[in-house]
């Protein structure tokens, strides 16, 4: 697009990247370099606060700075699920969300597979292979047609879906809440999908 003999690279804004954070200032800007390094930008980066008095100013002017288009919500204390559900909740202006770790990281074509399988096949989830890093050990692959594997890792939800079936994080759960989560959301789901190629770390 020219605008007085400017030229502009319109994006449009499609997944929403939720990352919920807790004294997460030594691990997040590995997770924020996964999503510089990613091959579609028709994300925005939603950092969920979850009342941890850290300040964060610092590293989100230096991934904006970097090209992120990123948001930061505060709230109470609740936990990762009540973070993820309230990132979800403030969403406006995307289709699907996806949720990463602030400790963990995409693979570099993450966002633009999974967002191409969902669109493709009209599906309300679409989850992935990832792998997996122990302590002391090396990283496993979880295959996702081998392993009912029920953690967030690695998967976009259609937000419209999960909106009209009421599917929300519990508040009462501080552990295992994505297992709960994702067993309601896959099985109720008429149109889930599965693709074998790793997205998460």
């Amino acid at each position: 697009m020219v605008l007085n003999g400017l030229q502009y690279r319109m994006v449009i804004i499609i997944v929403n990247v939720i990352i919920p954070t807790y004294k997460a200032r030594e691990t997040l800007p590995k997770a924020l370099d996964s999503l510089v390094a990613q091959t579609k930008d028709m994300f925005l980066v939603t950092i969920v606060q979850d009342g941890d008095g850290e300040d964060y100013s610092d590293i989100i002017a230096e991934y904006k700075r970097r090209g992120l288009k990123i948001f930061l919500l505060k709230k109470e204390n609740g936990g990762p699920g009540t973070a993820r559900q309230y990132g979800m909740d403030c969403t406006k202006m995307c289709d699907y969300v996806m949720f990463l770790d602030s400790d963990d990281m995409l693979t570099p074509r993450a966002v633009e597979i999974l967002y191409r399988e969902a669109k493709r096949n009209n599906a309300d989830v679409i989850s992935s292979t990832f792998i997996a890093e122990e302590k002391n050990n090396p990283g496993i692959q979880l295959n996702v047609f081998k392993t009912p594997v029920t953690w967030c890792h690695g998967k976009i939800y259609r937000l419209e879906y999960l909106r009209e079936n009421n599917i929300r994080f519990p508040n009462e759960l501080r552990l295992n809440e994505d297992s709960y989560f994702n067993l309601v959301a896959v099985n109720c789901a008429k149109r889930p999908g599965k693709i074998d190629e790793c997205t998460y770390i």
